[in-house]
């Protein structure tokens, strides 16, 4: 199995979250919920029987309104902000909501010949004695004869590098452009 660009970062992600993981449980101190009776060995080094001593931890202190961290603290805080600041929370615009430049144009109406040059690309042209052929891709490959209608454009004249289609609201030129992607409906 190869490792592509994508399995490597999140392999790199994961031992990054497991070294930090390990680094928190090994050498940082243990939190208020965490913290556990101590287990010391106290005696000599040169064979002495050692003395097992433990040392209980404090049990942690309740949660009051004035430790900012907690929630009580953290409601205080923000009215003290709130009365310092003289913030009129009744009139706060929403922050989670986008600003109406985010939101998407709206498009007009186009005409038929815009979404005619949107919906198709001029891919070859082949002459022939015959009038020849318009090679046309607009999702699906389409050969079109002199005379023939696509979407109400009817093919009119072939050129070298261009095809020339009319309708009743003018006419449309697509030319060939060499390295355009494929359009689709």
């Amino acid at each position: 199995m190869r490792l592509t660009r994508e399995r490597k970062i999140y392999a790199t992600v994961l031992g990054l979250a497991l070294a930090g993981l390990a680094s928190d449980k090994l050498f940082l101190s243990p939190g208020e919920s965490q913290a556990a009776p101590a287990n010391l060995l106290v005696g000599s080094s040169h064979g002495a029987p050692r003395a097992r001593v433990v040392i209980a931890a404090k049990p942690p202190p309740p949660a009051e309104a004035s430790n900012p961290l907690s929630l009580n603290g953290l409601i205080q805080r923000m009215r003290q902000v709130r009365d310092q600041e003289q913030l009129d929370l009744d009139n706060c615009p929403d922050l989670f909501h986008a600003p109406k430049s985010w939101a998407p144009q709206q498009v007009a109406q186009s005409s038929a010949k815009q979404q005619f040059l949107a919906r198709h690309r001029l891919v070859a042209v082949i002459k022939s004695g015959h009038g020849g052929l318009a090679v046309l891709d607009g999702g699906d490959r389409k050969s079109i004869r002199r005379g023939q209608t696509v979407d109400g454009f009817r093919l009119v004249r072939l050129g070298e590098q261009a095809a020339t289609f009319e309708s009743k609201e003018g006419a449309v030129e697509l030319q060939i452009t060499p390295d355009a992607p494929p359009t689709g409906h």
